[in-house]
Formats: structure tokens, sequence, C-alpha cells
């Protein structure tokens, strides 16, 4: 198909001159592939800005979040996230996993950050493990956020009790951006 081969060839002229995308919700295979060009991105230069555009409802915690986020960590390229519609759950904290002061979102861009989120099945036992590992989840990404945003860890664990969400100028007063 000319359209699909088309933005193929955006995405990758747009990935040479350093900019990627994360959007559709995030899995082991979108990680990936984000963490692939990444890693790819800093060996060709350490010091050029590698920048992602975000528009993503978030996606899978393990095999996600916490491969990307990471990446992000561990590479020295600095990195400028842009968020450019939705950046819910894991990729609100990917978004402020950025290099500080290149974080940004666009003005009708909308955030949101909330504690992991599951459903359990089985005996008592199985459910106070999922449990046990659910708050273990919440803790990491709630340290994360406290890391990135310099807000309290008390305060976020109580806005990531239920949803919260943000507008471009509240996330930039609470540190997201």
């Amino acid at each position: 198909n000319y359209s699909n081969k088309w933005m193929d060839s955006i995405y990758k002229e747009l990935a040479e001159k350093r900019t990627l995308f994360l959007s559709n919700s995030i899995d082991a295979e979108i990680a990936t592939d984000l963490i692939a060009k990444l890693i790819y991105l800093d060996s060709k230069s350490q010091t050029e800005e590698i920048t992602i555009f975000i528009n993503s409802l978030g996606g899978n915690i393990e095999n996600g979040l916490f491969p990307i986020y990471d990446t992000m960590q561990f590479i020295k390229a600095p990195i400028r996230t842009i968020s450019v519609g939705q950046s819910y759950s894991s990729a609100a904290i990917i978004l402020a996993a950025g290099t500080p002061g290149r974080r940004f979102a666009f003005a009708h861009s909308n955030l949101m950050i909330h504690g992991s989120s599951g459903e359990s099945s089985g005996t008592k036992e199985n459910y106070a493990k999922e449990l046990k590992a659910m708050k273990k989840l919440d803790n990491t990404m709630y340290r994360m956020l406290e890391k990135h945003t310099g807000t309290s860890l008390a305060k976020i664990k109580r806005d990531c009790k239920k949803d919260k969400y943000f507008t471009a100028l509240e996330a930039k007063k609470y540190g997201l951006i």
C-alpha cells in the first residue's frame, strides 16, 4: 500500500533526525521498538538531543513502562519529551522522565496519573500475592514520579488513589513537564 510505505518513509526520516513517536497502547513490542531506537541513536551521539512525541493512553507497566524508563535513564543523550494529545498512566511517567527542562506538552494535551489497576482471580492466597505485587508496582511508579516531578511522595500517593487528570498548565505546576 502506497500510503503505508509513504508513512514508513516519513517515520524513518524523522527517526534519522532523532525524532521518535510513542503512541498506541504501550506493550512489550512497542517498548522494544522504542528502546532499540533510543539505544541506536545514543550510540550515534550521546550529546545530540532525542525527541519523543507522546500520544498514548499508557499500557503495561512491567513490559512497557519499566523497560522504556530504564533505557531513558541508561542512555547519555538528552531526551526531550512532548505530549501531543494524551499522555495517560505509563505514558505520563515516560513524559516526566525526559531530561529536566526538556519536558513539554502541547496546549490542549491531557495527562493522567494513577496507581496500577488490575483484577485478581482465584484463591485468597493468589489475591493476596497479586495485591502485594500491585502495591510494589505502585510504589515503584510513585518513586519515579517523585524523582522527576519534585512532588512529595505523600501527595503523589494521595493523587494516584484515583485517576488524576491534568491540563498542560496543571502538569507544569505539578512538575510532570
